[in-house]
């Protein structure tokens, strides 16, 4: 963990949050009276750093003020975390493009456990907010926190809130709240969306986020400190004048790409735009698979074994390797098909990956004895219901279960109830 530095005072306006700071506006897409879009870009940081990740958050702070500052770009940025005796210290910062002097924000008045990051709402304010108070012709969301994978369903999501029990904005959640904040505006008005949390890079959100963002960019395992340099990558993004999302995720990963950190996070970008047929394909792959997983099961197993893989219990693939391995294991031309399909789909859909050992985005898909997580279904509707993978996946552990028992009956014990590899 990095030391945490406090926010450098530069020359742009700070405005300070007093009162009702995070009360829900009468309507979240307005821009204001008289607002005008005179900046290239607003940038927008939700910062989750309650807990361990105070020090992380304020770097990040730090980066994204400095960074916009350079460019010539608004930031707005919404920080919670605790101070040194456990009280909600969260402050929310305006930076507009040539204004004056800056100043410190007053603290988001609330209770002890402060605002809760894991809800839609917090963030669709602050978006809303953003957008009256920094109009610009362009935004970038950055999303930074913890995350958690597949094998923790309690806290299925990102950003999760220490203080709130470890609630986090789930991919529903998340595409939710940039809709509600957009109001009228021509959707996606959102250019590009940086989830800086573990396991984020997922098809699971990347998909929820079809028609609300033009880019996407996240880590499919970990998110190891420091995380991504903001303030070297909005100066790069600012000195090339990034003319939308996806050349702003472009500059992103070519800077973590060319880090020498030790620790570099992996990361993936995307257009969640493509991901259409990504899903059509998936879906084509589901239905005949589901149906014949008794043939089919041994070829997942196989694919699955030879794609990278990330989580706690292994329960998350890399999604791309998988549709490849599994379009040449499979014997079902019916599989094979639109699995190679889907391989093609999802890299047409890549902008670039980051990182060492750099992959695709993850997708759920449970090893011996895993199964779908509580809340799957709800967290990521798309994929997991609209393409049919929760059932896939259930249909597929459950037939691993069913090859394990007599295995298991035979050597004297009892058949295997669940739980996740190691």
């Amino acid at each position: 963990m990095m030391t945490a530095r406090r926010p450098g005072m530069w020359t742009l306006w700070l405005l300070a949050v007093a009162g009702a700071a995070l009360s829900v506006p009468p309507t979240w897409g307005d821009t204001g009276a008289g607002a005008e879009a005179t900046a290239e870009w607003t940038i927008v940081g939700y910062l989750s750093g309650e807990g361990d990740l105070g020090p992380a958050a304020e770097r990040y702070l730090e980066g994204i003020a400095q960074g916009a500052g350079a460019a010539g770009w608004n930031a707005a940025v919404l920080i919670d975390r605790l101070d040194n005796e456990g009280a909600c210290a969260a402050r929310r910062y305006l930076w507009r493009a040539g204004a004056g002097e800056a100043a410190i924000a007053e603290p988001v008045p609330g209770s002890k456990a402060g605002i809760n990051m894991g809800d839609a709402t917090t963030l669709a304010e602050l978006l809303g907010w953003a957008r009256r108070e920094a109009p610009a012709k362009r935004y970038a969301l950055i999303v930074m926190g913890h995350g958690a994978s597949g094998d923790r369903p309690a806290h299925n999501g990102v950003a999760l809130d220490a203080g709130s029990g470890g609630d986090g904005l789930t991919s529903a959640e998340l595409a939710g709240a940039i809709r509600l904040a957009g109001g009228d505006a021509p959707a996606p008005w959102l250019d590009a969306v940086f989830v800086d949390c573990c396991y984020s890079g997922s098809l699971e959100m990347a998909y929820e986020l079809r028609g609300v963002a033009e880019a996407f960019c996240g880590s499919p395992g970990p998110m190891p400190n420091p995380g991504t340099p903001w303030q070297e990558v909005l100066g790069r993004a600012g000195s090339r004048q990034c003319a939308g999302g996806r050349e702003l995720v472009e500059a992103c990963l070519q800077v973590v790409a060319g880090s020498s950190e030790d620790e570099r996070p992996v990361l993936c970008g995307v257009t969640p735009a493509g991901l259409a047929e990504a899903g059509a394909c998936l879906s084509r792959v589901v239905t005949r698979a589901t149906q014949n997983m008794a043939e089919t099961a041994p070829a997942i197993t196989l694919a699955r074994s030879q794609s990278r893989t990330w989580g706690g219990g292994a329960e998350l693939c890399d999604a791309a390797q998988f549709a490849v391995r599994l379009s040449e294991c499979a014997s079902d031309p019916a599989v094979c098909q639109p699995a190679r399909e889907l391989a093609s789909a999802l890299e047409r859909s890549t902008i670039a990956v980051g990182g060492p050992g750099a992959a695709g985005m993850s997708l759920l898909l449970p090893g011996l004895l895993g199964e779908v997580p509580a809340g799957y279904r709800q967290a990521h509707p798309g994929i997991a219901v609209g393409c049919g993978w929760a059932e896939f996946v259930e249909a597929y552990t459950s037939r691993l279960r069913d090859l394990m028992q007599p295995a298991a009956l035979s050597g004297g014990g009892a058949a295997p109830t669940g739980g996740q590899e190691g």
